[in-house]
């Protein structure tokens, strides 16, 4: 750029029209060729920056997909287990009552259409448990009602045995009554 400035500096010096139109085409040459080279370098800060603000880019958006992986397999758990668990409960609960265990109860208590559920469930065995209570009891009574039947059927029997033999002995000491009473 030394050279530059004697260039620019030395047209008072020049004393043809050609020399000074050379003169002004170099020192037009060396502008365009000052103004490329900043171009360049602008074009090459500016590239840099643009690589940077990419690679920033770049690892923030990764960051925010490796965030949103993780929360998205947190709200898939909770959402597996908050859901899948209780219906888990509801088939062991079917699963028992249908063994017979009349007893037992789901007792889930969310607000939802599986809480409802389980709440039907349960009534639904409690109800089951009173009517095969009751029906148990039906059957002892029934079963006693037999027994008791069957014992005085037994003592019907027992009495017309012994009714029979009364009035064998009967027709028998009258036989001898009559007997002795004609001796």
């Amino acid at each position: 750029f030394d050279d530059l400035g004697l260039i620019l500096h030395s047209e008072s010096t020049i004393s043809s029209g050609d020399d000074l139109i050379r003169l002004r085409i170099t020192r037009l040459l060396i502008r365009v060729h000052a103004t490329n080279s900043e171009a360049f370098r602008l074009t090459s800060i500016y590239s840099k920056r643009m690589r940077e603000t990419q690679r920033a880019s770049s690892q923030q958006v990764i960051y925010i997909l490796s965030v949103g992986t993780i929360l998205l397999f947190f709200v898939l758990l909770w959402s597996r287990n908050s859901i899948t668990g209780p219906i888990k409960r509801l088939h062991k609960g079917a699963e028992v009552l249908g063994r017979g265990e009349l007893d037992y109860r789901v007792n889930i208590n969310t607000t939802d259409e599986i809480g409802d559920l389980s709440r039907s469930l349960d009534k639904m065995a409690g109800r089951l448990q009173h009517t095969v209570t009751s029906r148990n009891e039906l059957q002892k009574e029934v079963i006693e009602r037999k027994n008791i039947q069957r014992q005085l059927e037994l003592a019907r029997l027992h009495i017309e045995q012994h009714r029979d033999q009364l009035e064998q002995l009967e027709g028998e000491r009258t036989a001898q009554l009559a007997e002795a009473s004609e001796r």
